[in-house]
C-alpha cells in the first residue's frame, strides 16, 4: 500500500542494543545496508541511551556521503501525530481520537479459535480471535462497535476484550459479536476493525442481566453504524 519494495526488520539484541548512536549509523546504516538517503522525523533518536540524534546523522553524512531527510510533525486537529499518544488512546479506549490520528481505523487481525460457547447458551453467538501478532497493541478492556472484514467482505459488529467478570473467567479474550450473521466460521481469518468504544466491561449479577445489556450494546452499535453510513 505504501509502495515500499523491501522492509528489514532488526532483531534487537545486545551487540544492537548497545551500540553508541556513531556507531549504529557506521555499522549498520552505512556498512550493513549502504543507506544513501536517511529519512528520519523531527525528534528521532537512536543508540544507547538515545545517544544519536539528527545532528548525529548530520555530521556523519559528510564522513559517509548519505543525504539527511528531516520528517516534520503532523499535525491532526492541532494535535502532533505521535506513536505515543496514538497508543495512549487506544489503551484508554479513546478510539475515535486513535483513529484520528492514524488516518484509518485501527485493525486487530486474528484466527477463529474456540470458546466456552457460552454465547451460543446466551443466544449471543460470538467468534474468539486468537490474534496473528501477539506483539500487537490490544485496546482497552471494554465493548466496541466494530467492522468485521470476513473474506474480504464488512460486516457490522460488537467486540468484547476483557476477562469476563460475570462468569470469573480470568484469561484476557478477545470476542466478537457479528451482527445478523449465523454462519460456523471456526479457524478462519478475521480482521476486527475499530469504530468506537460503547461501554466499560462490567459485571453483571446474573445472565439474564447481561444478555439485556448485550442487546442494548448491540441497538447501540446499530444506531452508529446507521449514522456513519448516512454520513
Amino acid at each position: 500500500q505504501l509502495g515500499l519494495d523491501c522492509v528489514l526488520v532488526l532483531s534487537f539484541a545486545q551487540p544492537i542494543a548497545n551500540m553508541q548512536g556513531d556507531k549504529f549509523v557506521e555499522k549498520i546504516l552505512v556498512e550493513k545496508i549502504g543507506a544513501k538517503d536517511i529519512v528520519v522525523g523531527y525528534d528521532h533518536a537512536f543508540g544507547k541511551e538515545r545517544s544519536g540524534n539528527i545532528e548525529t546523522l548530520k555530521l556523519l553524512s559528510k564522513r559517509f556521503g548519505y543525504a539527511v531527510n528531516v520528517v516534520e510533525p503532523m499535525v491532526v486537529n492541532g494535535e502532533v501525530v505521535k506513536s505515543t499518544t496514538i497508543r495512549r488512546y487506544l489503551l484508554n479506549g479513546e478510539i475515535e481520537r486513535a483513529n484520528g490520528l492514524l488516518g484509518r481505523r485501527y485493525c486487530l487481525t486474528g484466527r477463529v479459535i474456540g470458546g466456552t460457547k457460552r454465547g451460543r447458551i446466551l443466544n449471543f453467538p460470538t467468534a474468539n480471535l486468537q490474534l496473528n501478532n501477539t506483539n500487537k497493541l490490544v485496546p482497552g478492556d471494554g465493548v466496541y462497535a466494530v467492522l468485521v472484514n470476513l473474506q474480504n467482505k464488512l460486516w457490522k459488529g460488537i467486540a468484547n476484550i476483557g476477562t469476563r467478570p460475570t462468569f470469573q473467567e480470568t484469561p484476557r479474550t478477545i470476542e466478537v459479536h457479528i451482527i445478523d450473521f449465523q454462519k460456523d466460521i471456526y479457524d478462519q481469518k478475521l480482521q476486527l476493525e475499530f469504530v468506537q468504544k460503547l461501554r466499560n466491561e462490567k459485571k453483571f449479577a446474573s445472565a439474564p442481566q447481561l444478555i439485556q445489556q448485550l442487546e442494548q450494546d448491540k441497538q447501540k452499535a446499530i444506531e452508529l453504524f446507521k449514522r456513519l453510513d448516512a454520513n
